[in-house]
């Protein structure tokens, strides 16, 4: 029985195709590996080989795992990051009303201080005159 080789669409052979899929793995520190029958499967660290001896289809090696996972806990940190940030943020608004109304607080005090202190101030001038009198009287 004949097989056609296999063509994309736009003509490439598999070969090609496997070649440029080699070259981006590469790119990307060889994340996606594949391997060709032509080209033995030699296992690298930390990669799953799919290949069994012998095999001649075609065979794609992945290491995909640790990334996937790798991608989940930083998804996971970002979320948790993001969740603390908008709570850090309430708390940061909450912190600015609280500031204004103490300020507002502080300042109604401030008059309310200033407005009682005027009339002591005053009575204490009179009383100070009235001594002063009393000295010059006694000392006369």
């Amino acid at each position: 029985m004949y097989v056609e080789p296999f063509r994309s669409p736009s003509g490439e052979s598999l070969e090609t195709i496997l070649e440029g899929a080699r070259r981006r793995a590469s790119s990307f520190g060889n994340d996606l590996l594949v391997q060709s029958p032509l080209k033995p499967a030699v296992p690298r660290d930390g990669l799953l080989s799919l290949s069994e001896p012998g095999n001649e289809k075609h065979t794609v090696v992945r290491k995909i795992i640790p990334h996937v996972r790798e991608f989940e806990d930083v998804t996971t940190s970002v979320t948790s990051l993001k969740a603390r940030d908008a709570q850090l943020q309430l708390e940061i608004e909450r912190d600015r009303q609280e500031e204004v109304r103490i300020r507002a607080a502080l300042e109604a005090y401030q008059k309310e201080y200033e407005g009682a202190l005027q009339p002591l101030q005053q009575q204490e001038a009179a009383l100070r005159a009235q001594l002063k009198a009393m000295k010059r009287y006694h000392s006369e």
